[in-house]
């Protein structure tokens, strides 16, 4: 049996003109519609812009129509590609004996399975060739060359696929950094018969995107406008399509795109397939969680600020969340500003009150700390406007004035921006939140740190809504934060150089419910303290909130809010989590000023 492995002699050898004629056959079937990008300008080491560009242009577009696309010089030897088919063809031709002695990597359809077809699948680093004689080394050395260059091009997508989403180009590589997950599949389709030709019913693959080498003879077809399009064969050519994790992580931006194998009559198929997977336990809730580029908005770019603000509308409108990227704020400014605040929160409690809050501040500037017993588990340094006299900073750690007040003017600059997107995306002329919220002496700046989980204790910070306009958050990489949607606690997976936002009451009021200021609350890691910063875009307490004319008398909607004085809000806030801290579950917070009451634990 190896000699016969060792030999293409068993393959079934087809004459030039037999391909070309298959070859046609399909072309004739086809619709052009899936394309075919040249993805080399990824590949030189001479930079071109233009190159990248476009293609990165039609693969967005791809992803976004079908969910499909071919690739075309991709970096793989041809030699190598057709090496590989050939070595499947050659197990597939092996006895059943032969085949079933690869331990839980064999697999052939069922006489009733709604399948036609066999395969041979391997996960990295391909432990089962150490029990099969079958197979030499000839063959595991092909299989593991191929899954080295589809590993490559999987890492080179995954860049192309972030920037085509508007995401740093290292955001899918870290959110998915474990190799572990990844497979290669053998498959061999028999010929169709004549009362029946399916060979793999219709699905959508389950992973981040899948890599697809088919040989001449076709019947792959995907579903488009009730369409079942064939994607014809082509020497070279590699097919990608898009996987229900990107699918998920995009909001659906792209597409996992329903496909299906038909049976060729009279001829057997052969293709192998590589799976680009993520790990098992990775948490796909972030659908809820769209992360947006601004740099439009600082390029000028007028179709991607409308994309922007298309998807901000959205999230807002259903979950009060989503995170940018591309804000403005520095990296390093927020990097330093997280390993700062970790080193003042690790001091001596004695040293960190020598921060308390001075008497007569307007809010509570300095450092805090939760009583004990509490029901929440966290320690501030809070910060009023640069300018305040009631601000207080440890004098052995000089550098973090100067820091959180880089970090302040940063975030006040982007919360302007932020009202403008806002404004716009609500359907209203762009300077309206912010003429309404032109007083920026009500804006505070919060470090927070959260001691490690116990066994009976994980709250950081208790379910509540933001008071505010717009809060943003700045998160290490431990994570805790987590959104209520539809009953349920979605984790919000921090990403390096993105910045959470929620929509807080202030909005939810003014829009009248258009944008949703959603319950969120912190639960501590185990085994790690948890930094963060929270920045919270106010308006001034005498402001006078109700709902916009907007969207109550123009639109000829009822307004959901009694008209109110904000600072009377706070205090009836502040009476219902009193009460709330003494077992009672009276809400005297908006729900105070609602004209439906239907609101929940504000």
């Amino acid at each position: 049996m190896p000699d016969a492995l060792s030999s293409h002699d068993v393959i079934q050898n087809k004459t030039k003109n037999d391909i070309e004629e298959k070859i046609k056959e399909n072309i004739n079937m086809a619709s052009f519609d899936i394309p075919t990008i040249d993805v080399s300008p990824f590949f030189k080491s001479d930079e071109n812009e233009e190159g990248t560009k476009k293609a990165m242009e039609h693969i967005r577009e791809a992803c976004v129509s079908y969910g499909f696309f071919q690739i075309v010089n991709h970096g793989i030897p041809s030699d190598l590609l057709s090496r590989t088919i050939d070595m499947y063809k050659t197990f597939f031709a092996c006895s059943d004996e032969e085949k079933l002695s690869v331990p839980n990597n064999y697999l052939k359809s069922t006489p009733n399975s709604a399948e036609t077809f066999e395969h041979l699948w391997f996960r990295f680093p391909f432990s089962g060739f150490n029990n099969c004689r079958s197979i030499t080394p000839h063959f595991k050395k092909v299989l593991e060359e191929m899954v080295s260059h589809f590993t490559k091009l999987g890492v080179v997508l995954e860049g192309i696929i972030s920037e085509c989403l508007g995401l740093p180009p290292d955001f899918l590589s870290n959110y998915r950094n474990d190799r572990s997950r990844d497979s290669l599949m053998g498959l061999h389709y028999f010929p169709a018969t004549e009362d029946d030709n399916t060979g793999k019913p219709a699905h959508e693959d389950p992973g981040c995107f899948t890599i697809l080498y088919q040989d001449e003879i076709g019947g792959l077809q995907v579903h488009k406008d009730d369409q079942w399009i064939p994607i014809a064969p082509s020497k070279d050519k590699l097919v990608v399509n898009i996987g229900d994790v990107i699918q998920v992580l995009s909001n659906n931006k792209f597409k996992s795109a329903t496909h299906k194998v038909v049976r060729p009559s009279e001829t057997n198929r052969y293709s192998y397939v590589f799976f680009y997977n993520v790990q098992g336990d990775n948490n796909m809730a972030n659908s809820l969680m769209p992360i947006v580029d601004l740099s439009p908005f600082f390029l000028g770019d007028e179709d991607g600020e409308r994309k922007a603000r298309e998807v901000i509308h959205e999230a807002c409108s259903r979950y009060g969340f989503f995170q940018i990227v591309n804000h403005g704020v520095p990296l390093d400014l927020m990097s330093r500003a997280l390993k700062l605040s970790k080193s003042f929160f690790e001091c001596p409690v004695e040293e960190k009150m020598n921060c308390s809050p001075l008497p007569g501040a307007p809010f509570p500037a300095g450092y805090n700390r939760k009583p004990n017993p509490s029901y929440e588990f966290a320690e501030y340094l809070v910060m009023l406007h640069p300018g305040s006299t009631f601000n207080v900073f440890p004098a052995n750690h000089p550098q973090l004035r100067e820091v959180m007040g880089d970090l302040f003017n940063q975030f006040a600059k982007i919360g302007a921006i932020l009202e403008s997107i806002l404004s716009e995306s609500l359907g209203l002329p762009p300077s309206t939140l912010q003429e309404f919220n032109n007083e920026r002496n009500s804006d505070v700046l919060t470090a927070l740190y959260y001691l490690p989980a116990t066994e009976n204790e994980k709250m950081g910070i208790n379910s509540h809504r933001d008071v505010g306009c717009i809060t943003f958050v700045l998160q290490d990489e431990v994570g805790g934060l987590e959104v209520q949607k539809d009953g349920k606690w979605i984790p919000v997976t921090p990403n390096k150089g993105a910045l959470v936002v929620n929509i807080g009451i202030v909005l939810q009021v003014l829009t009248n419910d258009k944008y949703k200021s959603p319950n969120h609350r912190v639960m501590r890691p185990n085994g790690r303290s948890r930094n963060s910063f929270s920045f919270f875009y106010n308006v001034s307490r005498g402001k006078w909130l109700e709902p916009l004319s907007y969207f109550t008398k123009q639109i000829d909607e009822k307004p959901n809010y009694q008209g109110f004085i904000y600072s009377d809000y706070l205090q009836k806030r502040n009476e219902n989590k009193l009460k709330r801290a003494a077992g009672l579950e009276e809400d005297l917070g908006l729900s105070h000023f609602s004209l439906t009451r239907s609101i929940e634990n504000h």
